[in-house]
């Protein structure tokens, strides 16, 4: 990791700032040149000052017969120029030896953890001067990161802070960090706090703030790279707001660091195999790749359910299935991401379930005002459903997941204002399961589902070229359940089932039967007009024949 210190100074308007406390905050720009011309310029008069006591002193004769010598007009040119240069060396050292003082400078990454790559990183310090009058203050200060390889696969950059709060050196006020609600992954500076954002704010109210986790385990993703070959000394700037109220007292305000870190984005080659029963693009290919760039899983984990159930979905000891309800959720996740959902009917009483006025569904995107009930018909929908999950009685249901493709999701239930007491009582409940997540990228090469010979009906893929149920059944559950963090080659093979099967049933008869049962036929009746045999029945039952 590369940390980033912050340091604010808040001063009265007009008051001297002095080098330890941010003269060259921003570089070297037309204040910094100004303070370097200043402290040169006293430099210089000391020293005339004290070759002029000295003259005036007696105390060098040489020196005062060389200041007489002066008055020629050649000698007050050499005068000139000598103290020109002296002005500039004086200049040279005073900036080099200010700004080693000051907090500026870089920061050499630690070797970081994990499957990735760490890149060597390269991050500016924040030092801020901020003159503090009978308004507010907004102010912005850039960080920028510096990633020196240059990288085929792209990067990830992520941060987390260190510490959040700005402590005065002279008071007991903070500037503390923004803290966001469960339902924002962004949100807008408040009184005396700090937060960070991608993108360059315009206003303090602007909602694209990020408050930073506090452990590098769950980092934040802040930019994602795409796939292609990164320069050298590829540079990001990120922007760090603060707002600042006129009652926060004048002071040096330091303590809160964020570390950075670059990751080199993890690459894979995926090979799909037909397993000796599918062709892609004509009967001789069995084989196809992709590259991809590895996703990840968000760090973040949303439930969203009635009060009468808790995040694993059981019944919360006491708590009511609450009636004449109404409530609106809205999950986001960091940019880039999708959502992925699973909705169940929590166990509970199968005599008890909703009735025409209960109302369970979700949204892809942020939606505060919806209801469940008012805004159902353009929910998600899923599984043949219309957008509105009742579950009714005796019908318990557990999605198998949709992917959202949308970084916020919003849910919402309405329940009945009529319920039998038993069934207030009881463990049914509305519940879901909402995990964010980076896809896997598929940048080079394609793949379809596998056309068929007729002969076998395509289930999925896996790992396992022996596997009869499939772990990834669509192009979404291999971008998000297929892990590529490694980058090492993966090997994916079709799973299939025959196309049809013929069934005997003996409709009762005894176990001592020498007939099959089942026959599998490898050839599809439908298309090739196969006609079939079927066996003769030699199935026994006692009083039978």
């Amino acid at each position: 990791m590369s940390d980033s210190n912050i340091i604010i100074n808040i001063v009265e308007p007009g008051s001297p700032v002095t080098p330890n406390t941010g003269l060259f905050s921003q570089g070297l720009d037309g204040g910094t040149i100004a303070t370097i011309s200043i402290v040169s310029f006293i430099l210089v008069a000391s020293i005339i000052s004290l070759a002029y006591y000295y003259h005036k002193h007696h105390k060098l004769p040489r020196f005062t017969s060389s200041i007489k010598a002066f008055k020629l007009k050649q000698a007050k040119k050499q005068l000139t120029i000598g103290l020109s240069i002296i002005a500039l060396l004086t200049s040279a050292f005073t900036f080099a030896g200010l700004k080693n003082h000051s907090s500026l400078g870089t920061a050499n990454a630690a070797e970081g953890g994990g499957t990735n790559t760490s890149l060597d990183l390269t991050v500016s310090d924040v030092v801020l001067d901020v003159e503090l009058a009978d308004e507010p203050v907004f102010a912005v200060a850039p960080v920028t990161l510096t990633v020196a390889e240059a990288t085929q696969a792209g990067y990830t950059l992520k941060a987390y802070a260190e510490d959040t709060t700005l402590s005065s050196t002279e008071t007991d006020k903070t500037i503390s960090m923004i803290t966001l609600s469960e339902e924002a992954a962004t949100s807008a500076l408040s009184d005396n706090t700090w937060g960070l954002a991608t993108e360059e704010p315009e206003a303090k109210d602007n909602e694209i703030f990020y408050s930073l986790p506090e452990s590098a385990a769950d980092a934040i993703i802040l930019t994602d790279k795409d796939y292609k070959e990164t320069a050298a000394n590829d540079t990001t700037t990120v922007y760090l707001g603060f707002y600042i109220t006129p009652d926060l007292p004048y002071g040096t305000y330091t303590g809160a660091t964020v570390d950075y870190s670059a990751e080199e984005n993890a690459v894979a080659t995926v090979t799909f195999d037909g397993n000796g029963k599918f062709y892609f693009d004509n009967a001789s290919q069995s084989t196809n790749e992709v590259t991809y760039i590895a996703g990840r899983q968000s760090s973040k984990t949303y439930y969203s359910h009635t009060p009468n159930v808790n995040d694993e979905g059981v019944q919360t000891e006491g708590e009511m299935y609450p009636l004449d309800s109404n409530e609106t959720f809205v999950y986001d996740f960091g940019s880039g991401e999708k959502a992925y959902v699973t909705i169940v009917k929590t166990d509970g009483d199968n005599s008890c379930g909703p009735d025409s006025n209960d109302y369970f569904s979700f949204w892809a995107g942020s939606h505060p005002d919806y209801t469940a009930k008012g805004d159902w018909e353009s929910g998600i929908k899923i599984d043949g459903s219309n957008g509105k999950y009742t579950f009714y009685k005796n019908a318990t249901y557990n999605g198998a997941g949709t992917v959202v493709d949308s970084d916020s999701v919003t849910f919402a239930y309405t329940t009945s204002a009529d319920r039998a007491s038993w069934c207030v009582e009881s463990g049914y409940g509305y519940y879901a399961k909402i995990a964010g997540y980076v896809p896997n990228k598929a940048m080079l090469g394609n793949y379809e589902t596998p056309e068929t010979d007729g002969a076998y009906r395509f289930l999925g893929w896996d790992t396992d070229k022996g596997a009869t149920t499939p772990t990834y059944t669509s192009v979404d559950a291999i971008e998000r359940l297929l892990d590529l963090s490694s980058g090492d080659p993966v090997t994916l093979y079709a799973i299939s089932e025959p196309a049809f099967t013929i069934s005997y049933n003996g409709n009762g008869a005894d176990a001592t039967t020498t007939m099959t049962s089942i026959e599998q036929y490898t050839t599809d009746m439908e298309t090739t007009e196969q006609q079939v045999d079927l066996l003769a029945s030699n199935f026994q039952k006692e009083g039978y024949g």
